[in-house]
């Protein structure tokens, strides 16, 4: 759908295995990205909590915050 899409994780994390495992489920390309280690990441595109998928598509973004958000995503695409 010419999205990049960034799924942001923590090492404390209980529902980004969760995340992970429906991403790739559904065949969706994603960068793994550890909120803990990117910082410019994470304030770039105000990620608050682990797992937040964004999809970047130019210059614009989306945010799905939680399992339920990005399933909620996986269902519409």
């Amino acid at each position: 759908e010419g999205a990049e899409a960034i799924l942001f994780k923590s090492p404390t994390c209980p529902n980004c295995k969760a995340a992970t495992a429906m991403l790739d489920s559904a065949g969706v390309p994603y960068t793994l990205v550890d909120a803990s280690e990117h910082k410019d990441l994470v304030r770039k595109y105000s990620v608050m909590s682990a797992p937040t998928l964004v999809l970047v598509k130019g210059d614009t973004y989306e945010r799905f915050r939680g399992v339920s958000d990005i399933m909620g995503w996986l269902k519409r695409r």
